[in-house]
């Protein structure tokens, strides 16, 4: 599981099969894009979507609710989970771009170069390990947390500050699109905000939050609530990206709320009602940083380098094509990071 300092023993089987359901939906709303398949085709696709609508912000909840102010736990355990695997993705990232390029023709030089660092800096969809932000950004959040925590600053005073400096970057990619345009003078000048900065801020207060909510979360009275609250969900609808902390609507506070009732009824369903092993959802909660990892690249190189398409296929083969194409990527992002993991270990202890 994406969490730090939860160790094996305090494991909690309802949380692995939370984030197992929410993997899983991860890997396919990120094959719904490489198909070019809108999320809102049909009424399946549309409900999957409002209903998980939440499944990013549950991973800042969840991380969250097993914080621990410990120094050197905090601040060693946040880089070699979190920092070091995004470092090490972006290199791969860079060398697949670059023969990628190199494939086509295109010039390798410093504009060239100067172009990926943008990309990866303003969270390009479609780079090969554009879903990695997650990982640089919970590091950042962990570390802003234990820094407010130390001198005592109030939890949820920390979570309203951070709530008010997302909503203030959403205003700029609602608005703007995180680029504002100024003049001094006789002087214009352009400014563009990185677009992390929103989901980060988000997550502050999501990750604050899940600290707070740890234990409050399952009293009867908070999961009633928060039921009741998600629901609304399906009538006001608000689309929504994590990644940019952007929104169709400028009504933001809806989405912030939506996301946190959606974390909370999730975890009460799953610990009242599927508290116990469940075969493949519990494998990928527990395991999932292999399919958070793999799964994107994966896509990339089949369905953008080697041109990967179905389009000509008739229905039937099309549907199977599909559905077992899902299954494989699935099933070799586990291996793949399993297989790289054993062998990075083996060459550690030579």
């Amino acid at each position: 599981m994406i969490v730090m300092g939860h160790k094996e023993e305090n494991r909690s089987i309802f949380l692995d099969n939370v984030c197992g359901v929410l993997i899983l939906y991860m890997i396919f709303y990120h094959f719904l894009s490489f198909l070019c398949i809108s999320r809102y085709d049909n009424l399946v696709l549309r409900f999957l979507t409002d209903t998980f609508s939440f499944f990013m912000t549950w991973f800042f909840f969840k991380n969250g609710m097993f914080f621990k102010s410990a120094p050197q736990s905090v601040i060693w355990t946040s880089t070699k989970r979190l920092l070091f695997p995004f470092v090490v993705c972006t290199i791969i990232g860079l060398i697949i771009e670059v023969f990628y390029a190199y494939s086509l023709g295109r010039s390798i030089d410093s504009t060239f170069f100067r172009s990926l660092v943008y990309i990866t800096l303003n969270l390009h969809p479609f780079h090969p390990v554009a879903h990695i932000w997650f990982l640089m950004s919970l590091w950042v959040v962990r570390l802003a947390f234990f820094l407010f925590d130390k001198i005592g600053f109030p939890t949820l005073v920390f979570a309203g500050i951070s709530l008010l400096l997302a909503m203030g970057c959403n205003w700029l990619a609602y608005k703007y699109h995180y680029v504002v345009n100024f003049s001094l003078g006789s002087r214009f000048y352009r400014f563009d905000f990185p677009p992390m900065l929103g989901n980060v801020f988000h997550g502050m207060f999501c990750f604050a939050m899940g600290y707070f909510l740890k234990d409050k979360q399952y009293l009867t009275k908070v999961f009633i609530c928060s039921v009741l609250l998600f629901v609304f969900r399906y009538i006001f609808v608000i689309k929504s990206d994590m990644r940019t902390n952007s929104t169709s609507d400028p009504y933001y506070v809806f989405y912030v709320l939506y996301g946190l009732v959606g974390c909370i009824s999730i975890n009460n369903i799953s610990k009242r009602f599927f508290n116990r092993k469940l075969s493949l959802l519990t494998y990928m909660g527990k395991n999932s940083m292999g399919f958070y990892l793999g799964h994107y690249t994966i896509m990339y190189i089949l369905f953008v380098i080697f041109n990967l398409s179905f389009d000509e296929m008739d229905v039937l083969p099309r549907s199977i094509a599909i559905v077992a194409l899902f299954v494989l990527i699935v099933v070799a992002s586990d291996l793949i990071y399993k297989g790289v993991v054993r062998c990075f270990s083996i060459g550690c202890k030579k």
